[in-house]
């Protein structure tokens, strides 16, 4: 057999070996399903569960038509390829918005019920008093969606990335809490430490003003306030699935990403508004319409992670 394959772990490629080996590692569990494997010839890295799933000879073959990295966004093909994904796979996408939107409802109940029994209900139109330990429950809240959050957020993007490859599979959205749930925390923690230090002196020289009454320098500094939190938005928006599904570290996730966002910076932002488009809808429908906007705009956006960072032969770097 030749040793044409390669497998992804801790963001680089490992390999050659042949198809008996690499067929093994997987079934031994040794590669997960969506762990990255690429075959000499192939036009790109795909999940092990689309082509080991089912391989039993040396012509398995990746699909044919995923699409080779480029660097640069098309917009229409990303918009394109998203609603494809969203037609053909609409019922198990509107599932996994559902639990994607629910489960933090779900574990975020304890911390209500108790700062409730603390607190208790507001009263003539009074707020209960906030005490130590209501805002050691408050505080505790937070810490533990910081941690469930960002694996169930990168679930729901390896989900996408499957319905755009053909082959989604609802407990997808939980692999990241087995693979990589400490690179994703890490992640959030680090993207929110960024936005503090990136906000801190702006929002000093914005209270500034305000307490100087400076009308102009005001504007000016709310301006450049949500001009610097869209931009910081932007550049960490492809960080969870480059570690939940290339593999990378946390530093190198974040430095890809801010790359490939400043290199089609225009592009990403009429992404954005696209998919703002789609929440204004879904939120005129009733919320309703919220099921279906959340997944088709996920799915435009991973159509364009895939269109930019998603490596390429030679082997490419997973």
């Amino acid at each position: 057999m030749n040793p044409n394959w390669y497998y992804a772990k801790d963001g680089q490629p490992v390999g050659p070996v042949d198809l008996a080996t690499i067929t093994q590692l997987y079934h031994e569990g040794k590669i997960a399903p969506d762990c990255l494997v690429w075959q000499d010839g192939t036009p790109d890295w795909v999940p092990a569960s689309s082509v080991l799933g089912r391989a039993g000879n040396e012509s398995a073959q990746p699909p044919a038509a995923l699409p080779t990295a480029t660097g640069k966004v098309d917009l229409e093909a990303c918009v394109m390829e998203g609603w494809h994904a969203f037609k053909e796979h609409w019922g198990i996408l509107l599932v996994g918005t559902l639990i994607l939107f629910v489960l933090p409802l779900l574990w975020n109940i304890p911390f209500s019920v108790a700062d409730l029994a603390l607190g208790g209900f507001p009263t003539g139109g009074k707020t209960p008093e906030m005490t130590p330990v209501r805002l050691a429950v408050s505080l505790l809240s937070i810490v533990v969606s910081l941690v469930l959050q960002p694996p169930l957020q990168a679930g729901f993007a390896l989900l996408i990335l499957q319905s755009l490859r053909g082959t989604p599979d609802l407990g997808t959205l939980f692999v990241p809490y087995k693979t990589c749930w400490l690179k994703l925390v890490q992640a959030a923690f680090l993207v929110f430490l960024l936005i503090v230090l990136v906000v801190a002196v702006p929002t000093g020289l914005l209270v500034y003003a305000y307490l100087q009454k400076q009308k102009m320098l005001v504007a000016l500094l709310a301006v450049l306030l949500l001009a610097l939190l869209t931009y910081f938005s932007f550049c960490v928006i492809f960080i969870n699935p480059l570690i939940a599904d290339a593999g990378y570290g946390v530093i190198e996730a974040f430095r890809r990403s801010v790359q490939a966002v400043n290199r089609n910076l225009l592009a990403i932002f009429a992404l954005v508004a696209v998919a703002l488009v789609l929440y204004i809808i879904g939120l005129l429908l009733c919320c309703v319409g919220i099921l279906a906007a959340a997944p088709l705009a996920m799915a435009m956006f991973m159509a364009a992670y895939r269109q930019i960072l998603m490596p390429q032969a030679s082997p490419p770097a997973p």
